[in-house]
């Protein structure tokens, strides 16, 4: 783990570090696939096909980011100008580890992205909590890191796990690989978050590749 990245480790509880060392996992399977598939297109064809490889580095260093993201997300207070602006100075630490781990110029543009991204929310939340406060007049406490927040679509997300588990343990990269969508969004539907309708058409593609075909209406609806 880099020297930032284990520095912001150490600041979690245990239940925010199981879950940091889970996506951490998730990001060496993508490098071990990505690894195994230059490998193979090596065979093949007798030329080495880096990107592939950079591929995998840069979905493996979103991965973490995404992880670190809920984790940090869940600390801040969005009633606060400060707690906000806090957290965007530990999601630049973040890019800054994530990259230095996986490689700056295989990551850099999807870390970029998903930084922007994660500041937009965040600032987007501070301002709804403040407009809703100022509308009820009510003083809101601080909240409290607790357990990670339960996801939107438990069962849509346990459906996945299952079909991919069937399927010699398909991961999101070769999901990706066989016409699903990018492994970033197969995480999210994994995590139970929520994601656009053609998303799911993608997964319905790729999964049938293996173990027969699958149609979206298979798909759980939550």
């Amino acid at each position: 783990m880099a020297d930032i990245l284990a520095e912001i480790f150490d600041q979690f509880c245990s239940e925010e570090q199981a879950f940091i060392r889970a996506t951490e996992a998730a990001a060496k399977g993508i490098l071990a696939e990505g690894e195994r598939d230059l490998k193979a297109m090596y065979h093949i064809s007798g030329s080495l096909d880096l990107r592939r490889q950079d591929q995998a580095r840069s979905d493996a260093a979103c991965t973490e980011f995404i992880g670190y993201q809920r984790v940090l997300m869940r600390r801040v207070d969005p009633l606060s100008t400060e707690s906000v602006q806090q957290l965007v100075r530990q999601l630049d630490r973040v890019c800054e580890g994530v990259l230095k781990k996986h490689g700056y110029w295989e990551g850099k543009d999807a870390i970029a992205e998903l930084r922007a991204e994660a500041e937009r929310l965040a600032w987007l939340s501070h301002s709804q909590q403040l407009a809703s406060a100022k509308a009820s007049g009510a003083t809101l406490c601080p909240p409290k890191p607790g357990p990670m927040s339960r996801p939107t679509f438990p069962e849509r997300a346990a459906w996945l796990k299952r079909a991919m588990a069937e399927r010699a343990s398909m991961t999101p990269y070769q999901l990706h690989k066989f016409g699903g969508p990018d492994p970033k969004t197969v995480r999210k539907i994994l995590n139970g978050q929520s994601v656009r309708l053609d998303k799911l058409d993608l997964v319905a593609d790729g999964l049938s590749h293996f173990g027969g075909k699958v149609s979206p209406d298979d798909i759980p609806k939550d």
